[in-house]
């Protein structure tokens, strides 16, 4: 015998069950644009709310405990779940915040709740708003894994006695997202630059006393956060600029001095820089630096004096 502060009575089968569980779906079809130098915690991107709206049959009112959860093994931590991409860590996360009936706001799976279900049929709406945020580590890019993202988490009610069949409320599951690497990009003051190529006297110049110097420069990458798996591409000028008599100097423009051209090198002169000739280099990340350097070369015909301002078009791309 019990006393009746201290037990209750329960029915033989469960009260409630739920007759429609629509999902909550992640389907992102314009993808996320990651930018890898972020820190770990960072929020990348907050989506507005959108709801699912399930429906419940209870023979009887029923007060029993909602779980709101996180799905995934090992790739729940605290609030977030981390997505992956090509069967790997994507360096991605997603936390859910929902708001359910009797909450004032929004808060952060996982969580539970205890809720009242009342007599007959009703229905229960969740807004969710996810967020994604970075989970530290390198970002995979790419399109995250249908299968085994397909379930980020739940809202369902563990009672068996409370619910049964069906117990699950709102699945979270995700269709479609993809993460988009960033641009790169040079920074404006490298591909504006001016190089000085020194001053030097014609008659020293056709007596070989001097040896024209080589003269460093170098573009600077402003924004590339991950450039791990990305080529850069870097063309000085076009085909229309090269010395007629050498195709790897740049002629001068016509007030310029007679005899000489410009080279152009890498910096640590492994490889020359042919006008419109592009050449790839392994992507660097922000703030790093490809150096080249430059020199007036003998090209031919008699070394007269003059003065150059040459403007060479530079052209940077990615792949």
């Amino acid at each position: 015998m019990c006393a009746a502060a201290a037990c209750h009575a329960r029915d033989a089968s469960a009260a409630c069950t739920v007759t429609y569980t629509p999902p909550f779906i992640v389907n992102r079809t314009d993808g996320i644009v990651v930018d890898g130098d972020l820190p770990a915690g960072a929020v990348i991107r907050a989506t507005p709310a959108d709801s699912a709206t399930a429906s419940i049959n209870c023979s009887a009112q029923t007060t029993t405990e909602v779980s709101m959860e996180l799905q995934g093994d090992g790739l729940v931590d605290g609030t977030v779940r981390e997505l992956t991409v090509g069967g790997q860590r994507s360096g991605v996360g997603i936390r859910l915040y929902a708001k359910v009936p009797g909450d004032t706001g929004y808060a952060a799976l996982p969580r539970k709740a205890t809720r009242t279900f009342a007599a007959g049929t009703s229905t229960w709406q969740t807004f969710f708003q996810p967020e994604y945020v970075r989970t530290g580590g390198p970002v995979r890019y790419g399109h995250a894994d249908t299968a085994v993202n397909a379930r980020l988490g739940r809202i369902w009610v563990p009672d068996m006695t409370a619910f049964a069949p069906n117990r699950i409320i709102n699945p979270v599951t995700m269709v479609h997202l993809e993460l988009i690497r960033p641009a790169c990009s040079i920074e404006t003051g490298s591909l504006n630059q001016e190089v000085s190529l020194g001053n030097y006297t014609a008659s020293d110049l056709r007596g070989g006393k001097v040896t024209p110097a080589w003269q460093a420069f170098k573009l600077t990458m402003a924004s590339c956060a991950d450039p791990s798996g990305l080529l850069t591409d870097v063309t000085f000028g076009t085909a229309a600029d090269a010395d007629a008599s050498h195709a790897d100097l740049f002629a001068m423009n016509a007030n310029g001095p007679g005899g000489y051209g410009i080279a152009i090198e890498t910096g640590d002169g492994a490889a020359r820089m042919r006008p419109g000739v592009s050449r790839g280099f392994a992507a660097i990340g922000t703030g790093s630096s490809y150096a080249f350097r430059a020199r007036l070369e003998r090209s031919t015909g008699n070394i007269t004096a003059g003065r150059i301002q040459r403007p060479i078009a530079v052209r940077v791309t990615f792949r």
